[in-house]
C-alpha cells in the first residue's frame, strides 16, 4: 500500500471516531479535516438553538484553537466562527454579536 493510500485510509477510518477523538487526534491531517467537517456540520445541521450538540462542541475549541499546527488552527478558527454563527438562545445572541464587533475591530486595528 502506498503512502497516499495509507493516508486516505487513515482519514477514512478517523471519520468513524467521535468528534472529540478526531479533533484531538495525533495526526494533524485528521485534526484539520475534523475541523473542516465540524464547520460544515455546524453550518448545515444545527438549526435549533436548544440543540444539545452545541454544548458538546463549545469546550473543545479551547484545545483545537491552541493546536501546534497552523493550518489546523486555521480550520479550528473556521469551525469556531461556524459555531458562533449557529442558532443561539436569545440571551447569548448579544454576547456573540459583541464578540464579532470586538473581533472585527481588533483585526482592523492590526491590519
Amino acid at each position: 500500500m502506498s503512502e497516499e493510500e495509507e493516508e486516505q485510509n487513515l482519514l477514512r477510518e478517523a471519520k468513524k471516531l467521535r468528534w472529540e477523538d478526531r479533533l484531538l487526534h495525533k495526526n494533524w491531517k485528521v485534526r484539520s479535516e475534523a475541523n473542516a467537517d465540524l464547520a460544515s456540520f455546524l453550518n448545515n445541521s444545527i438549526h435549533d438553538p436548544p440543540d444539545l450538540r452545541l454544548k458538546q462542541f463549545g469546550p473543545l475549541f479551547r484545545k483545537t484553537l491552541a493546536d501546534s499546527n497552523a493550518p489546523v488552527q486555521d480550520k479550528a478558527l473556521d469551525a469556531l466562527i461556524s459555531f458562533l454563527e449557529s442558532p443561539m438562545p436569545k440571551p447569548l445572541e448579544g454576547i456573540i454579536n459583541g464578540f464579532f464587533v470586538v473581533f472585527n475591530f481588533q483585526s482592523n486595528v492590526i491590519n
